[in-house]
Order: structure tokens, then sequence, then C-alpha cells
């Protein structure tokens, strides 16, 4: 199992991270900041209801099946909602599993060391 995950792919055998550094493509995807937004407002709104769940939820826990193609079977834990689709059709058709997990992980980070650093910004 431990060589699986090194590998970037979990215990159903969907890549959800990166065994290494992402491709230079894979990071033109990731910091489109309209993305970065549909992804932040499908989390913190639509997956989290906005409360302070957002907070905790670690990158390696978000699971959205239809990041993962019509063909994948849905397993438990997977969030799914039929209005991703819709209402998300360009997370849906440029973003997979591995770059929603990246950028939410960047999301957290960049949240995380934000507050810190106000009082110092003249």
């Amino acid at each position: 199992m431990k060589l699986i995950y090194s590998q970037g792919y979990d215990m159903w055998l969907t890549q959800t991270h990166f065994p290494s550094r992402p491709t230079a493509e894979k990071m033109n995807l990731i910091r489109n900041v309209s993305l970065l937004e549909k992804l932040k407002k499908l989390v913190e709104q639509d997956m989290c209801l906005e409360n302070n769940l957002v907070a905790q939820l670690e990158p390696h826990n978000l699971r959205i099946t239809s990041l993962l193609g019509p063909d994948f079977t849905k397993p438990l834990g997977y969030y799914d909602e039929i209005k991703v689709s819709n209402v998300y059709p360009e997370l849906c058709e440029q973003v997979g599993q591995a770059e929603a997990r990246y950028m939410w992980a960047m999301l957290k980070n960049f949240n995380e060391y934000y507050a810190p650093v106000i009082p110092f910004i003249n």
C-alpha cells in the first residue's frame, strides 16, 4: 500500500496526488485564479456549508466524484452532488482529483500564513 500511495494513488487506485513536483502544464492549470476561486467556493459553501469544518479539511480528505470521471464507481466517503458538474463545469472539465487536492493545499497554506503577517504589511 505504501508503494501505491508513494506513486500518487489512493486505495481505490485513483490518482489523488502528485508523486513529485507537478509539470509546468499542471502548474499553469493550478495557478488559474478563477479555478482556485471556484474550488474555494465549492469546498467552503457547498461541501462544508460555511462552518468551521473548512479549516480542518485536509487536502487528502477532499474527494469529489465529479472530478474522477463518468466511469468511476462511487465509494463511501466521496462528495457526490449533481450540481458540482452543473454549477462548476470548468472544474469538472479541467481539474482532476490530484489537481483539486493540490489547489486546496495551496489555498489552505496561504490562509494559514496570511493572517499572522498582516500586521507587518505597510
